[in-house]
């Protein structure tokens, strides 16, 4: 696995007017593996749009490395870094103190009754406590238990997917706060897979910051 970041080059409107909404970033991140193209295979890819210092990068973990001509498209060439990931994921372990973010759709189902035989239907949460529901459900079966009172939700907005001729606005939202790992198995294969739903599009990444500053 691979840990890639580049910075998105903002200042360039002609170079980044395809971007506008979320299948062009899809469109984007694939691209950047045409080794993928040519063996008619697609393998996970978990990415997100972080800013920092009013600057916005492309964070992206991938089983190979990304092109660096095609993942530059979009970006500022020299800010390229890629590392491997599987040196981090070996030094997690079970009580792992550390700060995580995450930015991810939260949905709950709705049963359509017993005696359809289906899985309930998906269904966007968009209130504050039906978010932060989510997060709190789905933190043990992944191996890890958060902190009471130091997580939150710091950031909510609706997202433009254009797909097949449609407008699909999906919610966005970024949790942020403090973890213990429970499982170490469990959490790193929530580093590598995401969390919940519309992973293609920017969705389920969850990265973390140890407090054992010797890792």
């Amino acid at each position: 696995m691979y840990l890639s970041r580049i910075q998105i080059d903002d200042n360039d409107q002609k170079k980044i007017k395809d971007l506008n909404n979320l299948e062009s970033y899809h469109g984007w991140i694939e691209s950047s593996f045409p080794n993928e193209f040519e063996e008619n295979i697609r393998t996970r890819k978990l990415w997100r749009i972080d800013t920092l210092f009013n600057k916005r990068y492309l964070l992206l973990i991938s089983r190979d490395k990304p092109s660096k001509e095609m993942i530059t498209k979009y970006g500022i060439s020299k800010t390229l870094k890629t590392i491997n990931y599987n040196d981090f994921l070996e030094k997690v372990y079970p009580g792992m103190v550390a700060k995580f973010r995450l930015v991810a759709n939260p949905t709950y189902s709705k049963s359509t009754g017993k005696s359809s035989g289906k899985r309930g239907k998906p269904f966007q949460c968009v209130s504050i406590d039906g978010q932060m529901q989510f997060l709190e459900k789905r933190a043990q079966k992944n191996g890890f238990s958060l902190i009471d009172s130091e997580y939150t939700i710091t950031h909510r907005s609706t997202e433009l997917l254009k797909k097949e001729n449609r407008k699909i606005y999906i919610s966005k939202v970024c949790y942020e706060g403090r973890l213990i790992i429970n499982d170490a198995k469990l959490f790193t294969d929530l580093l590598c897979n995401g969390l919940g739903h519309n992973k293609s599009y920017g969705f389920g990444m969850i990265t973390i910051i140890p407090e054992d500053i010797s890792l």
